[in-house]
């Protein structure tokens, strides 16, 4: 019997548990933030090491540790949200293909919530203000050290964190309480969009969500997300890096049009990946461990 079935949070509570997890590690580093930084304070003027650190401790605590919490109290074990197979290397590559040629597609996405939230009168940019003026004093560029802790704060610790509670915590506490996989993964990926706090983003980050939630469906191995998840933060650095406007001007522009060529390949692409990944997936609904 697994040392799950003995643990009545699991069979009952498990999905609330997660859920209140989160909001109170979210509550304490937001209050961690404030007792350092008081209210009303101006990014500008928070010295850099401050903000990097600040970051760093607002992703562990708010999605790290309450993954942690979640996996041991409501799981039975630490080990739990780290998925119970080991990697598979054409698993992991075909994971690598689907992050990689969904950018066009997740572009596209990106640029018609922008329009909608254009259409039904919402201010995005100036609703984004606050995250584009933290991420342009985290980002930089300026030789190896400003590479290195860029890719570290902005890319590889929040993939990590947010691959830990969103995957590893969060869709296995669905999928133990509705016993159905697919309404975990897009209920997963819908609280892992809205907890973005970005309206422009919703429709992206719901969708890179979806496919993230497919991916650990499939490989049932957290490691396999946090490396694909950190390669599409990298790739997102990248673009920026290559752009000739100021970090800040990049960030918060409007996402420019490719035309209709790409964004349709890279749907093509992306579905041909994830039905090769679901063709290839290392577990079935019935070999789930989901308590009755």
């Amino acid at each position: 019997m697994d040392s799950t079935d003995k643990n009545p949070i699991v069979r009952r509570g498990g999905l609330l548990f997660a859920i209140a997890a989160l909001f109170a590690c979210t509550s304490i580093a937001n209050l961690v933030v404030i007792s350092i930084l008081g209210t009303g304070f101006q990014i500008e003027s928070v010295p850099y090491s401050t903000i990097v650190l600040l970051q760093l401790m607002s992703s562990v605590v708010s999605f790290g540790v309450a993954a942690l919490i979640t996996s041991k109290y409501a799981f039975g074990s630490f080990r739990a949200v780290w998925g119970d197979q080991r990697p598979k290397l054409n698993l992991l590559l075909l994971a690598i293909a689907a992050i990689v040629v969904c950018q066009y597609f997740i572009e596209w996405a990106s640029m018609i919530n922008e329009s909608l939230c254009t259409r039904f009168g919402l201010d995005y940019i100036a609703e984004n203000e606050s995250i584009v003026r933290l991420m342009s004093r985290i980002i930089s560029f300026d030789g190896i050290g400003g590479w290195t802790t860029t890719i570290i704060v902005v890319g590889i610790v929040p993939a990590l964190c947010e691959e830990l509670y969103f995957r590893g915590a969060l869709q296995l506490a669905f999928e133990r309480t509705t016993h159905n996989p697919r309404y975990a993964i897009v209920a997963s990926a819908l609280v892992f969009a809205l907890m973005h706090g970005q309206t422009a983003s919703l429709i992206p980050l719901l969708l890179l969500g979806i496919l993230l939630g497919i991916v650990f469906y499939c490989t049932r191995n957290l490691l396999i997300n946090i490396v694909i998840h950190s390669i599409n933060n990298i790739l997102a650095l990248v673009m920026i890096s290559l752009s000739d406007a100021p970090i800040e001007q990049t960030l918060s522009s409007p996402t420019e049009a490719t035309g209709a060529l790409l964004p349709i390949l890279s749907v093509i692409a992306t579905l041909a990946t994830v039905y090769l990944l679901m063709k290839n997936k290392r577990v079935d609904n019935s070999e789930l461990k989901i308590e009755n």
